[in-house]
């Protein structure tokens, strides 16, 4: 939002008030003024407190007097307030308003009727007051930075240098605070709806706020991803999203290397990749279409790592809807405006993943979001998955679309009681700046390597286990097949063939599941042994073309079974 398209209001100062009053021209225009003058002054600015002083000091300097304004105003205490006819007898000759007994009274008054102005405020022919509601409505965007999103409400621009949501209970309150800025008890119920239809109206709309992925917002300014280079804070970013650490590219943080060291048994790949990660789960870049899984059972510093990425995230952009949960019907409820979404061990218990949401998010597909009491919206999500599990999911989807975004990192490592330092939490929380830099240097190093992630032999070898655990047929089809330009088989062998195999290796759940199940897992395994499934009929007989049981023939891609 420009703010030169803001309508230009004109605050009055009481400073500037004075100048319209006589009284005060006469005295800034005196050569000198007497102790007298100069008291009969003070009694009145002390009235208006700080901004008083700030008038007082104006007259001190203006005539030379090296008196400390702060004594003055002392000598003001339990004094009464200088009225027009004491300044006359102090000889003020000038213009004497009737109405008023002093010049702050006429000072107060006529500040009073500039913000009533200002505030669209203003009395009938009757003497009742009303308000317009249009001239209000644009002093309060002139008083506070506001757009409206669709779909989702008033947002705020606050002085820390993001947007949050208003809602319109708070936003009615700032309003009434600022009627009662003119008078205590000014507001008036019925106004409130006039003036909450004209700001509605009259603030800037916008489809979304949080654009581009180009920047991250540090406590200490706009970091631009680019070149690593800070830019003040500014409305005009529409950031919503705020990591609350300062950025320091010169911070370090010995004692979370030294903790990533330990956790991953000195496993650089699995270091640099967890690093990659932590910088990506702080932006709105959703190019890597991944979620992470966080593997292992017992104390393994998973917990802790997650604990981290909580507070260099913020806890205000991180959201723990559990995973079981997105598929419901609120469940996505709590992550727009979140970067990362961290749900905890253990809470998929026995039911299969349903991976219809889980994909959508990842792929930053636009989804609908319903919210209770609320009107639903569409919006593309930028929050990363990030799932703590001592147990991986089971899931009924075996589709490349489903496994090619799960990142696994294996915590193998269990600690010993006599390993655990209990207060390893509470030391790496001191080293807050220095993380958040180790994770934007990841960031960094994701960008340029063209978003691919670091080659991790450990994550890959996890995934693989997890494809053959939820699918045994790839597991069959990698062990007993092989693949020939001049083979075939009939494809009710290969089912026999499978059912077989289940038996002899205590895959008992798979052995006696039916065919349609069989061939849909199949299918999921040739896309990852690099198998077209190929099929033709002979006689009337089905065969699976250019594959073979038990032959000869080039060994499928990813040949390695990890139950070799």
């Amino acid at each position: 939002m420009n703010k030169s398209s803001k309508k230009r209001i004109q605050e009055p100062t009481y400073k500037e008030l004075c100048r319209h009053l006589p009284v005060f021209r006469w005295l800034a225009q005196k050569s000198k003024l007497s102790d007298h003058q100069m008291l009969a002054l003070f009694t009145n600015l002390a009235q208006l407190g700080e901004e008083g002083k700030e008038i007082a000091q104006f007259f001190l300097d203006k005539h030379g007097h090296k008196v400390d304004v702060d004594e003055l105003y002392e000598k003001c205490q339990g004094k009464p307030i200088a009225t027009y006819e004491s300044f006359a007898l102090l000889g003020y000759d000038g213009y004497i308003p009737e109405e008023y007994d002093s010049p702050i009274e006429e000072l107060l008054d006529l500040k009073k009727s500039k913000d009533m102005a200002n505030r669209g405020l203003y009395y009938s022919e009757r003497g009742q007051l009303r308000i317009n509601a249009n001239t209000f409505a644009a002093y309060v965007l002139h008083r506070l930075e506001l757009v409206f999103v669709l779909g989702q409400g008033f947002f705020l621009y606050e002085a820390s240098g993001k947007w949050r949501p208003i809602d319109d209970v708070e936003l009615g309150k700032r309003c009434r605070d600022i009627l009662h800025e003119v008078e205590d008890g000014i507001w008036i119920q019925s106004w409130h709806g006039e003036y909450m239809a004209a700001l509605r109206l009259e603030v800037p709309q916008l489809n979304s706020l949080d654009r581009g992925d180009e920047f991250i917002n540090v406590q200490n300014g706009m970091l631009d991803l680019r070149t690593m280079n800070l830019r003040p804070h500014a409305p005009e970013y529409y950031s919503t999203i705020q990591t609350p650490i300062r950025y320091n590219s010169n911070a370090t943080c010995p004692k979370f290397e030294a903790f990533l060291h330990s956790i991953f048994e000195g496993d650089r790949e699995r270091i640099d990749l967890m690093q990659e990660i932590m910088g990506y789960v702080l932006t709105k870049d959703m190019r890597l279409q991944k979620a992470f899984i966080f593997h292992g059972i017992g104390s393994n510093g998973k917990s802790v790592l997650a604990d981290i990425i909580r507070h260099i995230a913020g806890g205000d952009n991180v959201s723990h809807a559990p995973l079981n949960k997105l598929g419901e019907r609120f469940g996505l409820d709590n992550l727009p405006g979140k970067t990362v979404n961290i749900s905890t061990e253990n809470e998929l218990g026995e039911k299969h993943l349903n991976t219809q949401n889980f994909k959508a998010i990842t792929g930053a597909d636009t989804i609908n979001v319903e919210r209770k009491y609320q009107d639903s919206f569409s919006c593309e999500l930028f929050c990363k998955l990030v799932v703590l599990v001592n147990r991986l999911p089971t899931t009924k989807d075996h589709s490349h679309g489903f496994y090619r975004r799960l990142v696994i990192v294996p915590f193998n490592r269990v600690f010993t009681e006599a390993e655990q330092d209990r207060d390893l939490l509470s030391k790496l929380l001191g080293e807050l700046e220095g993380i958040l830099a180790f994770a934007l240097r990841g960031y960094k190093r994701l960008i340029e390597n063209n978003h691919r992630l670091t080659i991790c032999s450990a994550a890959e070898r996890a995934l693989n286990e997890y494809k053959e655990e939820q699918n045994p047929v790839l597991v069959f089809m990698r062990k007993e097949l092989t693949f020939a330009d001049n083979a075939s088989v009939k494809r009710k062998e290969v089912y026999s063939a499978f059912q077989v195999w289940a038996r002899q290796n205590e895959f008992n759940e798979f052995s006696s599941m039916g065919r349609q199940r069989f061939w849909d897992l199949f299918r999921a395994g040739a896309s990852e042994v690099g198998y077209d499934f190929l099929t033709k009929k002979i006689k009337g007989e089905v065969f699976l073309d250019k594959v073979a049981l038990n032959g000869t023939g080039r060994p499928p891609r990813n040949s390695m079974s990890v139950l070799d």
